[in-house]
Parts: structure tokens; C-alpha cells; sequence
């Protein structure tokens, strides 16, 4: 028996025997706690430390994989650096958009194109609070990387199901036909939401900016050579995305059966520059004379939206956002007077 048992029994004794002092004391008590209903947070699910954390990486619109990469280089070397080597487990880059829709319509991290990726962390089994690492990393990345953003995805299962397959807690969507109006209508309750207390990894999810090339067809000039705007709409797509997308060639292994694509597409090393693209000679279906796109076309710089989103066949826009050292529910009502105000 344990020397604590006499203690305890002499105690439960005298509270049976003041018992009529015990009970409506102890009644009152637990009474008194409801008095802290108004003071409590609202909240999905407890806050769970799982010892890892995934985050996402979005550089500029239209960046190259390959400078992604090197990006990704860069940032993971200052999450070692803010985490301690002890504490450290690994690290798992995940950069891109996947090549096939189905893993696009699965994906919730919000990527938008070679320019995104996660970076997902594991600690070792004596780590330090999570929360700490993702405070610290919040506020220094945008500081280390101007012009990147940051957020922090739910790593563990239970968030992600909770948050109804969305990146993060918080979405407002600006619904309505015109892109434009509805980009400056995100950008305006965003700047509002920033003053919020608590609210962290803000973000409009479209982009706007995509970098795009324009190639306007002159159908006079065109004509005169001999060429329609599906030759030149086609010579050019063979050259940059390759003659697969324009006529489909299959080898069949006649040994072991298996199809292989035949493509025939021009070496990204010679198109380099604007006049690289001018540059590209044109095919025509009649057999006239060789041109280059240059003589019957123009190319310029545009851009456009970078990822197109639907809610019920209309455009919408999102605002994405977490919390941080406050409770959902009471971000969420702020949220939600500035959006009503607006």
C-alpha cells in the first residue's frame, strides 16, 4: 500500500463528515467555472503538436522551375539554421504543380504553377514547441525573401479534414463576372483584414500577373504569303510545346508492345530572346515559300490571371488566411464585420 493511502482516507473522511459544507461548496464551484464561457476561445479542434509542419513556398508569378529550386535551396537552409541541428529530422521538398489533372484536383495546398511547392519538416522526438519554429518563420521569411510568400499548411490529418479540404481556415470569397473588379475588391478587404489581431499567412490566392506573350497575326500580310492563322497559331506551338500537340505520332516496340511518343520540338537553348521567337519558321499546308513569324505576326508582353477559380460557373476570388496566438472564432467575427461592412 502506498504511504499516501492514510492521507488520502483521513481526508475523504473529513469530507464525508462536513459533508453538508463539502457538497454546495463543490456544486458552487463548478457553477463558477461556467462564469468563464464568455472568456473561452472557439476553435475546429485543439491545437495538437505533431512535431512537424509543412510550408508553402510561392515565388513570383511565371518563375522558372529551375529558379524555384533554387529558391527552395535557399529557404531550406534558413529553416536549418532557425531550428537546432539536434532538434532537426528532415526535410522534404515538393515543388512544381503535378503533371497530371487528377493530382491538381486533389492537391489543397493551393499551387499554382512551377513557381509553388511545399517544404515539409519533421522534428526529432525531443523537439521544442512547434508554435515557437512557426511564430519565428513567419516573421522572418518574408523579411529574408521580399517578395515571396509564405503559409503554413495543416500537417496533421485531423486539420486537414477539418478545414473541408482548403489550405487554410479562413477563405472569403469575392464572387462576380468581372475579374478586375473583384481583384480590387480582395485587395481592398484584404488591406482591412491585416489589422485584424491574430490573423497571419494573409493572401489573395489569383494572381493577376501571369507573364504571357501575345502574338497578334497580320491576317494581310499572312495572306499574301500564303499562310493562314492556324498555320502560324500551329508552327509556333510545334516549336515551343512540341509536334505532339499538333500531330500525335506513336512508336509501337513491335518486341515488347509498348507505344512510345514520337515529338519533335525545338531546343529550349535557341529560344532565348524575343528574337529567337520571331524567328520561327512557319509552316503551310499548301507548300508556298518558308517565312518566319516575324514577317507576318508581332509579339508582345501581356499577362493574365494566373489560375482561374469557379463557385456555382461564376469567377471567384479567394482570400486566404490562419490565425496565430488567437482563436478562430474570434478572428472569424472580424472577419466577418469587415466583410459585411464592405
Amino acid at each position: 500500500m502506498s504511504r499516501s493511502a492514510p492521507s488520502i482516507e483521513r481526508l475523504l473522511t473529513g469530507l464525508l463528515a462536513n459533508r453538508k459544507l463539502f457538497v454546495p461548496g463543490f456544486l458552487g464551484l463548478c457553477l463558477c467555472g461556467f462564469l468563464l464561457v464568455p472568456w473561452l476561445g472557439q476553435d475546429f479542434f485543439p491545437d495538437t503538436d505533431s512535431g512537424q509542419f509543412i510550408l508553402h513556398v510561392r515565388g513570383k508569378t511565371g518563375m522558372r522551375i529551375e529558379d524555384t529550386a533554387r529558391l527552395f535551396d535557399l529557404v531550406e537552409d534558413y529553416i536549418r539554421q532557425t531550428i537546432p541541428a539536434s532538434q532537426m529530422g528532415n526535410i522534404l521538398d515538393n515543388i512544381g504543380l503535378p503533371y497530371s489533372p487528377m493530382n491538381t484536383m486533389h492537391s489543397t495546398s493551393g499551387v499554382l504553377g512551377a513557381n509553388d511547392g511545399d517544404v515539409l519538416v519533421s522534428l526529432r522526438e525531443n523537439h521544442g514547441p512547434v508554435a515557437n519554429y512557426i511564430r519565428d518563420l513567419r516573421f522572418q521569411l518574408p523579411r529574408k525573401f521580399p517578395g515571396v510568400t509564405f503559409y503554413f499548411l495543416p500537417a496533421d490529418i485531423v486539420t486537414q479534414i477539418l478545414n473541408f479540404g482548403l489550405p487554410l481556415p479562413i477563405d472569403v470569397q469575392i464572387e462576380g463576372n468581372d475579374v478586375v473588379a473583384s481583384q480590387q475588391i480582395a485587395e481592398k478587404i484584404t488591406a482591412q483584414m491585416r489589422q485584424i489581431p491574430g490573423i497571419a499567412d494573409l493572401r489573395v490566392q489569383q494572381p493577376l500577373d501571369y507573364p504571357t506573350l501575345e502574338v497578334a497575326v497580320d491576317r494581310v500580310k499572312a495572306g499574301q504569303a500564303g499562310y493562314t492563322e492556324r498555320d502560324v497559331a500551329s508552327s509556333v506551338l510545334n516549336a515551343l510545346s512540341g509536334s505532339f500537340q499538333i500531330t500525335p505520332m506513336f512508336f509501337v516496340n513491335w518486341k515488347n508492345g509498348v507505344n512510345y511518343n514520337l515529338v519533335a520540338q525545338t531546343p529550349q537553348y535557341r529560344l532565348q530572346s524575343m528574337n529567337d521567337l520571331l524567328n520561327i519558321p512557319l509552316n503551310a499546308t499548301n507548300g508556298t515559300s518558308m517565312e518566319i513569324l516575324g514577317d507576318v505576326a508581332s509579339v508582345a508582353r501581356g499577362h493574365e490571371i494566373g489560375l482561374i477559380s469557379h463557385y456555382n460557373i461564376r469567377r471567384v476570388i479567394d482570400i486566404y488566411g490562419a490565425v496565430q496566438d488567437r482563436d478562430l472564432g474570434a478572428v472569424s467575427r472580424d472577419v466577418e464585420r469587415i466583410v459585411n461592412a464592405n
